[in-house]
């Protein structure tokens, strides 16, 4: 062989070889350009989320309206608040029909009270009892019930 093809075999090993880094450099290059515009897209993404969750959480949200319902229970027997019958003790109990329709009809109950009554057993009447006695007894159960106001129900 003589010298010239050599060298020309040469040539074309270093060409070759210079290509072959040329392309490993340009492969680098393309594999770092991508790997930074992952890298923003996702802080973009982490910021465009952030600003979401930071503004939406500022939403005002109007306070919710209620419509209230006052209903007195009053006692099964009625005693006189007198006399002889005055001693005798006033149950009271809500129909559980009521309540279960008003349920039905989305009333909470909010709170309940008894309003009390005085009973005078011997209120100026010899005949009867005299000295100390328990003269107060339930006259009415008054329960108020709220429910959201919507358009179904703002009657």
């Amino acid at each position: 062989m003589s010298d010239n093809s050599i060298a020309s075999e040469e040539e074309q090993i270093t060409t070759q070889e210079s290509i072959t880094q040329d392309e490993i450099k340009a492969k680098k290059k393309k594999t770092k350009n991508w790997s930074q515009i992952l890298i923003t897209t996702c802080l973009i993404l982490i910021l465009f989320m952030t600003f979401l969750i930071y503004t939406g959480q500022e939403v005002q949200v109007a306070p919710q309206q209620w419509e209230y319902k006052i209903i007195d229970v009053f006692p099964n027997q009625s005693n006189n608040r007198t006399g002889a019958g005055s001693g005798e003790y006033n149950s009271i109990s809500p129909s559980p029909f009521e309540l279960n329709e008003l349920g039905s009809e989305g009333w909470e109950l909010v709170t309940s009270y008894l309003e009390m009554e005085t009973a005078y057993p011997n209120f100026g009447n010899e005949d009867y009892v005299t000295g100390i006695r328990e003269n107060v007894r339930p006259q009415r159960l008054v329960l108020i019930y709220k429910r959201p106001i919507t358009s179904q129900n703002s009657n």
